[in-house]
């Protein structure tokens, strides 16, 4: 006769026969756990990417971040700003700063706006309004950049920032929940009434500028000058023109004159244009510039 067959034992109700068993149970419960672990998806999860960091139990895919082709909205270089600073991820931060400065460099050559080149003065404000940038930025982004600035030590940031503000509906202004607070405010608004003077100030100089002895037509010439005088009397908001090329005078003001005043008129303006912008930090009552960083907002190097 066959002996009996033993009990089938059930998975898990005996106690393993060896300290190896033991062992062996035990990473297969570690690992379990591990598998289970829930991985919240952040703010900064680009459906394409395929590179994650893990910090705190969420994920972050950054890949698409690494394209300088792609365009990124604001909300995402924000998020990535603080995600590389929290973390000290230095190629995210570099390239949100990297970011950052095309929109509001330090350089007035570099600052490509609706209110810096003539031939995009007749843009509304509005997403359009930085067109030199690897962002989605909608015109108001200005002000949070202000905020993301100064909480990151960005203050290179700060100047063309604050010019932008300056062109904001009023209203815009008044309710900016800044943690500057009333201060912040009080400098948009003061600001930008020293640029409506600045502007005034240089495009009269601009028009009563007159090319002694090469102009070619001075009847016509002299006309010009004083058509560009009365309009300027009744131009609401000069402040507007204070950093426009000098391209403004024909696309904007219809002013023609003979080549001589021309490149004299033009010659001033920039030179003026280049004064005001150099002045930003003394018009918006904001602290003298700190040492120069590079690219990635690192203090250069000492030879």
């Amino acid at each position: 006769m066959a002996p009996p067959r033993g009990k089938k034992r059930k998975i898990g109700t005996e106690e393993p026969s060896s300290s190896l068993d033991s062992a062996s149970e035990s990473t297969q419960a570690s690992k379990s756990r591990a598998d289970e672990i829930l991985v919240e998806r952040s703010s900064v999860w680009f459906e394409d990417g395929n590179v994650v960091l893990i910090a705190e139990g969420k994920g972050f895919k950054y890949i698409r971040l690494l394209d300088h082709n792609v365009v990124l909205k604001f909300a995402e270089v924000s998020a990535l700003l603080r995600l590389g600073s929290k973390y000290q991820v230095e190629r995210i931060r570099d390239e949100a700063i990297r970011r950052l400065r095309q929109c509001f460099p330090e350089k007035l050559e570099d600052y490509a706006t609706a209110r810096t080149r003539s031939e995009l003065f007749s843009r509304k404000i509005g997403r359009d309004y930085y067109c030199n940038a690897s962002i989605s930025l909608a015109f108001l982004d200005c002000r949070d950049t202000i905020d993301l600035a100064r909480s990151h030590n960005l203050d290179d940031l700060l100047p063309a920032a604050f010019h932008a503000f300056a062109s904001a509906p009023t209203v815009d202004i008044l309710e900016w929940g800044t943690p500057g607070g009333i201060q912040d405010i009080l400098r948009v608004l003061e600001g930008r009434e020293r640029l409506d003077h600045a502007a005034r100030r240089n495009l009269h100089a601009a028009a009563s500028l007159v090319s002694t002895g090469d102009c070619k037509n001075p009847e016509r010439c002299r006309s010009a000058r004083v058509s560009l005088v009365r309009q300027l009397a009744v131009h609401r908001m000069a402040r507007n023109l204070c950093l426009l090329d000098h391209g403004m005078f024909e696309s904007e003001f219809h002013i023609y004159v003979c080549a001589p005043c021309t490149k004299l008129r033009n010659d001033l303006w920039e030179e003026k244009r280049a004064e005001t912008w150099s002045k930003l930090r003394e018009y918006f009552d904001l602290p003298p510039a700190s040492a120069p960083v590079a690219d990635d907002g690192q203090l250069p190097a000492n030879d």
